[in-house]
């Protein structure tokens, strides 16, 4: 109804105008008629214009807004020149044809999908790419640029763990591979840690910076003292 008010009434309310204004100049009923006629010309130009706008606002109101909550991002950074698809070999180029658009999400067999392909197609898209394997499958979820948006219903299912541990994930180029406050809170439970990968390679995180600190020492001991034993 809004519609049809917005079409309608400039075409009205601009010939009511040009009568009043017709009447008055010539003070017949002819000179209100024919003020009337022109105020309808200008109404109709003035309704067209405003059914343009209408129909441009409810085409983006209509539009489905994309899920809203964050469960990876890169934020320090800012985007880069993208590569062509040419640059994708055949196995990377039948990952992006199955991700087509942002959100996008798609289940692949664990030995024709790795971290390396998704990076290289994001070098493409500018969008990152995260990861979650269960035995041996892996579900992939195609971000909106340097966020990875979901619904609320799969942010609590990967926050339990319902699509496998949390592989990692890769940053978009441009941007740097320090882990966001967003990536620490989305380490799926019984999970210590997870990894991304960007322009700078790639980096374990834990959900905390003293725990990268803690758990990054205690597996440096522990190799340390493998080699030494090894040794003797």
């Amino acid at each position: 109804m809004g519609a049809g008010i917005i079409a309608v009434g400039p075409d009205l309310l601009s010939g009511g105008i040009g009568a009043i204004g017709g009447y008055w100049a010539d003070g017949s009923s002819t000179g209100a008629l024919h003020g009337a006629f022109l105020g309808m010309m200008i109404g109709s130009a003035a309704g067209g214009l405003a059914r343009g706008a209408w129909g441009t606002r409810r085409g983006l109101a209509a539009d489905g807004a994309s899920p809203a909550r964050v469960v990876a991002a890169s934020t320090d950074g800012a985007s880069n020149s993208l590569l062509p698809v040419s640059s994708l070999n055949r196995r990377q180029l039948r990952v992006h044809n199955s991700l087509t658009e942002s959100g996008a999400t798609g289940r692949f067999l664990k030995r024709k999908i790795s971290m390396t392909d998704l990076r290289a197609i994001g070098r493409v898209t500018g969008d990152e790419y995260s990861v979650y394997t269960l035995g041996g499958r892996r579900f992939v979820i195609r971000g909106y640029g340097n966020e990875i948006r979901v619904t609320e219903s799969m942010a609590a299912d990967l926050a339990a763990g319902q699509y496998g541990r949390w592989s990692g994930h890769t940053h978009p180029p441009g941007y740097g591979i320090g882990a966001s406050t967003f990536d620490r809170w989305s380490i799926s439970v019984g999970q210590e840690r997870s990894a991304l990968w960007g322009d700078g390679g790639y980096i374990i995180f834990h959900q905390t910076p003293a725990d990268d600190y803690t758990f990054e020492s205690a597996r440096r001991t522990e190799l340390m003292r493998r080699w030494y034993e090894r040794q003797q």
